[in-house]
Parts: C-alpha cells; sequence; structure tokens
C-alpha cells in the first residue's frame, strides 16, 4: 500500500475545501488560506538542512528541517510499530503555517549539530517519548535517565512515525476545546480518512483537559467505538489491536519532563508487558 500517496491525496482534498471556506472569511480577507493550513501525516526522513529565513525587519532566524528522502513509504510500511502523536494546531504566532512533516527538533541556531536537541518543550517531550516507545520491549521499560539527548535526538531524525494535527488551520499560544471541537467537527470525514489510512498502532492522543480529551473520544468515534479503557491513560482497541494513549499536551509542564516521560512510556509499557503476560502477544512487532 502507498501510504504517502493516500495521504497527500486526502490532504489534497482537504486543502481545497478549506481554501474554498476561507474564501467569504473576513479574516482571510487579502490573504491566501492556502498559506495558513498545515499539512501533516508520516514525517520526513532526509537528512536534516538549516533554513535561513529572512524577516521584513532584516533580521534572519534559522531552523532546522526535513526533505522528503523517498523512502519513507517504505519506511512506514515496514515499522515494526507505527506510532503517531495526535496534536491539536500548529502555533504559528499567527503567522503562515509549514509542513509539519519538515520538522527538525535540532536546536534552533544554524551552527547546531546532531547532538543539540531544542529546547522547545513541545520538541523535548515529543522525542524523549518517543524514544521510550520505540525502545521499550515487554521484559524492560527504557527509563528516562539511560539515555542522552543526542540518542533520542538521533532517533528522532532517523526513525519514522507520523504527526497529525486535528486543526490544520494556524494556531496560537493556546486552542480552547470548543474551537479544536469546531475545527475537528467541520473536517471530520477528512481527519477520519487521513488518521485511518496510516493504521497506526499507537495513538498518543495529547488532548487530555480537565478530565477529558477530545482527541481520544474523535479517534474513538472513527474506529466505531472499538477503544475501551483497561488502565490508567490505556484505551484498547483489541479488535485491530491499536493502542490509544490519553496524554496532555507535549508542552505541559506539570511535574516537569520525567513525569511528562512516564505518563506516556511507562503507561506504553505497562500495557505491552500486560498484553504478553496474558495472552503471549509482543505489541513492539506488529510486522
Amino acid at each position: 500500500m502507498n501510504f504517502v500517496e493516500k495521504e497527500q491525496d486526502v490532504l489534497k482534498r482537504w486543502k481545497a475545501k478549506f481554501c474554498e471556506d476561507k474564501l467569504s472569511d473576513k479574516e482571510y480577507a487579502g490573504y491566501d488560506p492556502a498559506d495558513y493550513f498545515a499539512e501533516d501525516g508520516i514525517m520526513f526522513r532526509g537528512v536534516p538542512t538549516c533554513l535561513p529565513t529572512k524577516h521584513d525587519d532584516g533580521n534572519t532566524t534559522y531552523k532546522w528541517i526535513h526533505a522528503p528522502s523517498g523512502k519513507e513509504n517504505e519506511m512506514w510500511e515496514n515499522a515494526p510499530l507505527r506510532v503517531l502523536y495526535l496534536t491539536k494546531d500548529q502555533y504559528t504566532y499567527g503567522d503562515r503555517t509549514w509542513d509539519v512533516r519538515s520538522e527538525s527538533y535540532r536546536y534552533l541556531d544554524r551552527f547546531a549539530t546532531e547532538n543539540d536537541l531544542s529546547t522547545v518543550r513541545f520538541h523535548v517531550n515529543l522525542v524523549y517519548s518517543l524514544f521510550g516507545l520505540l525502545k521499550s520491549t515487554p521484559d524492560h521499560m527504557m527509563g528516562y535517565d539511560d539515555f542522552t539527548n543526542a540518542e533520542a535526538l538521533k532517533l528522532s531524525e532517523e526513525k519514522v512515525f507520523a504527526r497529525i494535527n486535528c486543526r490544520k488551520e494556524y494556531g496560537e499560544s493556546s486552542c480552547s476545546d470548543d474551537k479544536l471541537s469546531k475545527a475537528i467537527n467541520a473536517y471530520k470525514d477528512f481527519l477520519c480518512e487521513q488518521i485511518r489510512d496510516l493504521e497506526a498502532d499507537v495513538f498518543i492522543c495529547c488532548g487530555s483537559h480537565n478530565d477529558k480529551n477530545i482527541i481520544l473520544d474523535n479517534l474513538n468515534e472513527f474506529y466505531g467505538g472499538k477503544f475501551k479503557w483497561i488502565g490508567y491513560a490505556t484505551w484498547y482497541n483489541e479488535e485491530d489491536n491499536k493502542l490509544a494513549i490519553d496524554s496532555y499536551h507535549l508542552s505541559y509542564m506539570k511535574g516537569g519532563y520525567k513525569q511528562r516521560y512516564e505518563d506516556i512510556v511507562k503507561t506504553y509499557f505497562d500495557f505491552i508487558k500486560y498484553l504478553k503476560t496474558t495472552k503471549g502477544i509482543d505489541f513492539t512487532k506488529h510486522r
């Protein structure tokens, strides 16, 4: 199956509908809505390069980006564990969006190396948790203190994973449940298609807030209510052998980085250990 082609097809149709809808929106008067729609999905795996951006005030900023390698579909198709982070929207400070798939989590400096992890909380929590998820087995949990920033960054740049924003429009410093729900409901069919087409194994649903998680609720709806709560932050779709983890936003820092790491990775480890012990299934080896 060509996951990348299917993903791009749904994004193309979604973006066209988004642009059509925004043509009559006063907020977009004088602007091209296409510049404010953030594409996402299976992360690009080309070697990171540094991209300079010159601003109107004369200053230049730098960020590291990945280009497509051409191997993303093969990597995703053969990944032993397909991890998909479901997030709210893209924080652009009200400016134009960028393709999420191009993101690198290196430090935002042109002299950064493969050893220099970003200091952005969202990036750090994603990179740490991804390392823990991909390195844990039913017999051993990768501990928070058992790896370096350089090791985690290297894995995030080389291994395949996916990210989908449930709200594709540009975002600001926060995204309320009401704003998120309206966006999801407006384009629910597209979001459902994009998520289901990827056939992920683990969904990190980064929308937990006030004892509810709109992202998780919608994911469960997309799968016909098959995800059932079986323990702390753990929702299992036994029929399709898929796991959803009820997670806070990746920028949320109560308890610090170690707490955020364990909220995701220990939850995952407890689940895969339970599954192997009770059913003889090694969840880490789907293919």
